[in-house]
């Protein structure tokens, strides 16, 4: 009797320990599951935020010293020098490929044509024409201090002279045959200039370096007749909108002044408008529409500053605060980019835009890198 009732009482406990363990198991592997369920999620979150942060808004697209970045005819990519090699960039920043190269010295700028087959290469004191397709570089007539592409694939340029001492503006093919002067004996003020081709037309215009101390003009040249466009302003300087129907304009409302500010015109210098908005036409790019323009909005000068000169070589930390679309119909302005989202000193230069105007590429001064800001 005893012996079956010990038999019975085994049989119980190991029933009983048999049912604890498998509950034991089964809860504590529900509990380990929800537990690997919530590091998973956990683990997606963090994923989720590091692309977050890749994704950004403003990116640094290309580092080291980029030289003249544009964007390429086909949209999809970007055109740029650096390290003597003629590159191009995705718009993403993922693909990068090699067109050429060419060994020279000390790049400061490259001009490229219509078809971006070939490229106006300012080298120290010298220029070039590079031929993508040959990938090899001529130098330019001698005495040329300013070249730019004149519109019907030809040179317009500043000649300086040293036997009279004396400066004009110039025409002629790439070749440097069909030499015209077009403008002679420039004065002084133009020994540093600006110059441009108004869109959509064949009208070479120019101005003088931006100096504040000093008044300054536009001028257009109509067939062999010289036109000032706009005149009167200090430091001034000029963008034209690519339907060649509005300028923009920089300028400091006092001689010496320290505070710079944009305006908008006709093509011909009338209906000025002011945009009441602090920074240089340098600092902007219009969009596609010759209506709206993006720019970076130049920070406070200190007191004693002379802008634009003491920005040009800086002689000052002046920043940028942030970037903005402006419409320059009716001055409305709509900020893109606040001060809190700039992490490193910003100073905004060859601002352009993808043709579709979802982003905004610029480089900044500080380092020469390329950044790209999204608008969309």
């Amino acid at each position: 009797m005893v012996k079956k009732t010990l038999i019975i009482s085994a049989a119980v406990f190991f029933l009983l320990l048999t049912i604890f363990l498998v509950r034991r198991f089964f809860f504590s592997s529900e509990s380990d599951l929800k537990q690997q369920s919530e590091v998973s999620q956990e683990t997606k979150t963090e994923t989720k935020k590091d692309d977050v942060a890749v994704n950004d808004r403003l990116i640094k697209l290309i580092s080291g010293r980029v030289v003249s970045p544009v964007l390429a005819n086909d949209g999809g990519k970007i055109i740029y020098y650096q390290d003597q090699k003629i590159l191009t960039v995705s718009l993403d920043g993922k693909t990068k490929n090699s067109l050429g190269g060419y060994p020279f010295t000390a790049v400061e700028e490259l001009t490229w044509s219509v078809n971006q087959k070939q490229a106006i290469v300012k080298s120290g004191q010298d220029f070039y024409l590079y031929s993508l397709d040959t990938d090899q570089a001529v130098k330019t007539k001698d005495g040329a201090d300013n070249i730019v592409w004149s519109g019907d694939d030809r040179f317009f340029y500043k000649y300086y002279d040293p036997k009279d001492n004396t400066r004009s503006l110039n025409l002629s093919d790439k070749d440097g045959s069909n030499w015209k002067v077009i403008v002679p004996k420039l004065n002084l003020s133009y020994k540093k200039i600006t110059l441009s081709v108004q869109p959509k037309t064949a009208k070479k215009c120019f101005f003088p370096f931006p100096d504040g101390k000093n008044q300054s003009q536009l001028e257009c040249l109509e067939g062999e007749e010289r036109k000032v466009i706009y005149q009167g302003n200090f430091g001034a300087s000029y963008l034209w909108s690519p339907d060649g129907e509005k300028l923009l304009v920089s300028a400091v409302q006092t001689q010496g002044g320290n505070r710079v500010l944009l305006g908008v015109m006709n093509s011909q210098g009338g209906q000025y408008q002011g945009l009441n908005f602090p920074t240089t036409v340098e600092k902007c790019v219009w969009g596609n529409n010759s209506k709206d323009i993006y720019c970076a909005m130049l920070g406070p000068a200190p007191e004693q500053a002379v802008l634009p000169n003491d920005w040009q070589v800086g002689k000052h930390e002046i920043k940028d605060l942030s970037f903005w679309k402006i419409d320059t119909e009716n001055a409305k302005k709509t900020r893109i980019l606040e001060a809190k989202e700039l992490s490193e000193a910003i100073n905004a230069r060859r601002l352009f835009l993808d043709q579709q105007e979802d982003y905004l590429f610029f480089q900044n001064g500080e380092n020469n890198d390329l950044y790209r800001l999204r608008l969309k």
